[in-house]
């Protein structure tokens, strides 16, 4: 009965044991996929830069065209009088508080 016994420990503790070449295999996989999470963050912020430069290019024109559309000769001159400080893009890709901007700027 004792061997009975130490014959299921053994068996038992032989089920808990990864073999060496299981294990090697799954810490490449652990490696490489650590890896692709590096990559693709440093994807991610490099996306977000170009995705920030778009935006201040799409409300740069904006800009633009309303300063165009209130008769503005010079639109580079009359751009330097705008302040963009909080002017950012709606979720249809517009800029709402563009058009007060301008307006403030021909007033003055």
């Amino acid at each position: 009965m004792a061997k009975e016994a130490d014959k299921a420990k053994k068996i038992q503790s032989e089920e808990l044991v990864i073999p060496k070449h299981r294990f090697d295999c799954v810490n490449l996989c652990l490696k490489d996929t650590k890896q692709s999470l590096k990559d693709a963050e440093a994807e991610v912020v490099k996306l977000r830069q170009i995705a920030g430069s778009l935006e201040h290019a799409l409300i740069i024109s904006q800009v633009d065209k309303y300063l165009a559309m209130a008769g503005a000769r010079n639109i580079q001159a009359a751009r330097a009088l705008v302040d963009f400080s909080n002017l950012s893009l709606n979720q249809y890709g517009e800029v709402p508080e563009a058009e007060q901007k301008v307006a403030a700027v021909k007033a003055s």
